[in-house]
């Protein structure tokens, strides 16, 4: 955090703003966040007491934090234009020139992810990303994608080079006479660093939507669409699910378009420059559009869109067991486009019982109605917190038996009787809550993902009271199932899948060790993982991924197709068994 969130907490404290009582707040903060309990017991006594200053410096902070927060990046990126390059190999002559080559230290969201990649490259164009690719294949290095950073597996990480694919964002024509007669009025093509606010308002202008997204619009499409990113709806597929064609850099330099077998583009008609290779093909198409970044640098992809319609959302609050109920029930499911319930972890109903909110979307031709505001629980939770938004972690960690209340009011909060606005509105969300998040999906085969969720709600409880708090509500969600060989909505039989999402704050005491247990115990139920909110239980070994994954054997071998040389490889390919060693002994 800034210094200016110091010295706001130690005049909040009671004692002067210079530097020293700047450092003697930071450390006292610092040693609460770290556990140390007379810290902690002095920072409950201060917050306790709730005198109104301090309440005031601490919204005032976390303005400047979430400021600092923001410009983080960008900060990088200026800071890094004039570092001076101290890496062996010496700069490009001719190409793209990295922005840097110092190891400077990138931190991802939420400092989850923390790397010193060796070169940051910012490509504008194609010939851009076939240059490095073929760089780093020639220093001996590898290469990685990064698009809004938002992934907590290390699945974007690299100690090699790193590119920023911000640059990378426009919207770009079709050629129709390219394509197989029909209507392609619905498709648009866009490069691979667009983020989901940027096509959408684009989309906007043609009177065009996303089916479906996920619920941030700071996401770029391609990074949430390879991880398997959904939104909900049991008749609705993931992100990827709206792709139709993908333009890929593989190993080499070489650039391919990539369709499934029956594509959109007439190979007797297809003439496209700086393309190497039309493949159409299903197995390296279904591998491609869920590859986790490990298959090549994409530089663009076509989808197909719908008309943008009005989403009429309505939220209520009930007991778990009743919404349990309607799920078992389909209720709701068959008769909406969209359901989802939040679910408190801890049982406050004078039932027993804990508390749920149903939430259900479905088109509308009705006019906008209502005030948007916060559509997540995460950002409706932060703003129910007597002190800021970015205190609220340490807040609850000094005095975690408030949270089971914190999250009911949080709830309840949510509940709409008629909210209705433009599809992409309604989805997603401008503004990125300071947290990060665990997700799961179970097949919906039978009822037995319902026991599941049973399940994580009694291990979240029991978590917590050995010290490993959970903040916030369950995310309960549904997608239809992918034909995508690494999408954790795969399913040969056509069954849609069922989605538990853990949003949460971020420095919660022990919720990350919480969370490796949960998704060991939840392997072993059947669960798959969302590539980017993967928290270090997977790996190559034992067979895991095989059983989880049946046809992973086809993902491999168009693996060794676009990455023939390891140079898209990293620690999280390395980890599932993706990177083929390219070294033998003597």
């Amino acid at each position: 955090m800034p210094d200016s969130f110091f010295s706001r907490m130690a005049s909040a404290l009671g004692v002067n703003g210079n530097g020293d009582m700047r450092m003697e707040a930071r450390s006292l903060v610092n040693r609460a966040l770290k556990g140390d309990e007379v810290s902690r017991q002095h920072l409950r006594d201060l917050i306790d007491g709730s005198p109104e200053d301090l309440e005031v410096a601490l919204r005032e902070a976390s303005k400047d934090a979430g400021m600092h927060n923001r410009a983080r990046r960008s900060a990088v990126r200026t800071h890094a234009a004039t570092a001076t390059a101290t890496a062996t190999a010496p700069a490009p002559a001719t190409g793209i020139s990295p922005h840097w080559e110092s190891r400077e230290t990138y931190e991802g969201d939420q400092d989850v992810v923390v790397m010193q990649p060796l070169r940051l490259y910012e490509p504008e164009t194609l010939d851009d990303l076939v240059f490095i690719v073929k760089k780093a294949e020639e220093l001996g290095h590898t290469v990685k994608a990064l698009g809004a950073g938002c992934s907590y597996s290390g699945a974007n990480a690299t100690s090699g080079f790193l590119v920023d694919m911000e640059g990378l964002d426009a919207m770009l024509p079709i050629d129709a006479a390219a394509l197989h007669p029909g209507d392609h009025l619905a498709l648009r093509r866009f490069q691979g660093g667009a983020r989901l606010d940027q096509i959408s308002e684009h989309l906007k202008q043609d009177d065009l939507a996303l089916e479906n997204m996920g619920g941030l619009l700071q996401l770029s499409f391609v990074g949430a669409a390879t991880t398997g990113t959904h939104g909900s709806g049991v008749r609705l597929g993931n992100m990827a699910s709206q792709i139709v064609s993908m333009v890929v850099v593989g190993s080499g330099g070489t650039v391919y378009r990539v369709e499934p077998t029956h594509g959109i583009t007439n190979p007797s008609g297809w003439d496209e420059p700086l393309v190497d290779h039309l493949k159409q093909n299903d197995e390296l198409f279904h591998s491609l559009r869920v590859s986790v970044g490990a298959l090549g640098l994409i530089y663009s992809v076509t989808v197909r869109t719908v008309p943008l319609t009005n989403l009429r959302e309505v939220r209520w609050e009930m007991g778990w067991q009743e919404a349990r109920e309607r799920l078992q029930n389909r209720t709701d499911l068959d008769h909406q486009d969209m359901v989802e319930i939040y679910v408190n972890p801890y049982r406050t109903r004078d039932d027993g019982d804990r508390t749920a909110l149903v939430t259900i979307r479905k088109s509308t031709k009705k006019e906008p109605v209502g005030s948007g505001g916060n559509r997540r629980c995460l950002a409706e939770m932060l703003e129910r917190f007597p002190v800021a938004a970015d205190l609220a972690m340490l807040y609850l960690n000094l005095f975690p038996g408030r949270t089971p209340g914190f999250i009911d009011t949080a709830l309840r909060g949510l509940t709409d009787a008629e909210y209705i606005a433009p599809r992409y509105e309604v989805l997603a969300d401008s503004e990125h809550s300071n947290g990060f998040a665990m997700e799961l999906a179970f097949s919906m085969k039978d009822d037995s993902y319902l026991d599941h969720i049973d399940e994580i709600l009694d291990l979240l409880e029991r978590h917590s009271g050995e010290g490993q708090q959970y903040v916030n509500m369950l995310s309960v969600r549904f997608v239809a199932a992918s034909d995508d060989y690494l999408s954790m909505h795969y399913d040969a039989d056509g069954h849609a899948s069922c989605t538990v999402e853990f949003p949460t704050l971020s420095a919660t005491t022990g919720v990350r060790e919480s969370f490796r247990r949960i998704q060991r115990t939840m392997l072993a139920r059947g669960a798959r993982p969302h590539w980017a909110m993967e928290f270090g239980t997977l790996t190559g070994n034992g067979g895991l991924l095989d059983a989880m994954y049946p046809e992973l054997e086809k993902w491999k071998n168009a693996h060794r197709l676009f990455d023939a040389t390891g140079v898209f490889a990293n620690g999280f390919t390395d980890r599932m068994g993706f990177t083929v060693p390219a070294y033998s002994r003597d």
